[in-house]
């Protein structure tokens, strides 16, 4: 039987800055706010070209959660509600800019949600299984809820997972890392119900729990019906 699932270490990114294995910084709505410790991109990645913002953003903080760690059998889960609407929305500016058939190829890869995540797996050379999860409001928790479920099931003996919402007006990222036999103690469940509300800033709930010792729950859900459920165990 395979160990139960646990969060060794976290990290998140708001408009207020970055908070590591602590609870999120609050601040106003808008772009992600200034890092003055965050690691130089060709430290990290020294293959990228160009990234975008948004796969810049992720590969730091990814590094920054497993510190030292190269784990090559890494699972990478990443939930966005957003997707890849800021590249589109550029893209799309730079097509009526320069017209038709002149848009920047570095730009349109990042058209696809898949991207950021992608440009994780390639920095860190992981060979484990990649997914991004689009669950509407509980896209970031269903993210974590899959990737205790890949643990727990013993699929995967760790898993990089999370939300992550870019150029929306509202940016916030939040990277957890899900271990077996390690860690808070979690367990997760997921499913459909028609009803709901909530926001995409669940995953922050998350990661500011986490910096508290009590048992707690925390819960996601949308309007059409995805809902995502995590569950702490109180700290030791």
């Amino acid at each position: 039987m395979s160990a139960r699932a646990g969060i060794t270490s976290w990290a998140s990114w708001t408009s207020g800055g970055v908070a590591i294995n602590a609870a999120p910084v609050d601040g106003a709505d808008g772009a992600l706010g200034a890092w003055a410790q965050a690691p130089a991109l060709s430290a990290v990645h020294p293959r990228a070209r160009r990234p975008h913002p948004s796969a810049k953003a992720l590969v730091q903080l990814a590094t920054t959660v497993l510190g030292e760690r190269r784990p090559a059998d890494l699972g990478l889960l990443l939930g966005s509600a957003s997707g890849s609407a800021g590249a589109d929305r550029e893209y799309e500016r730079e097509l009526a800019s320069k017209g038709q058939g002149f848009g920047s190829p570095s730009l349109f890869v990042y058209t696809l949600p898949t991207a950021p995540l992608g440009e994780v797996s390639i920095a860190l050379q992981t060979r484990g299984p990649l997914l991004t999860v689009s669950a509407g409001l509980a896209s970031g928790m269903s993210a974590v809820a899959r990737a205790i479920e890949w643990v727990d099931s013993g699929n995967c003996e760790r898993v990089l997972c999370g939300g992550f919402e870019f150029g929306i007006g509202a940016d916030h990222l939040s990277l957890f890392l899900v271990e077996a036999g390690a860690g808070r103690r979690v367990s997760a469940s997921t499913g459909f119900a028609l009803g709901g509300s909530g926001d995409t800033r669940a995953a922050l709930t998350l990661a500011r729990s986490l910096a508290a010792p009590a048992p707690s729950s925390v819960v996601a859900a949308d309007p059409l019906g995805f809902h995502a459920t995590v569950h702490l165990e109180g700290s030791r």
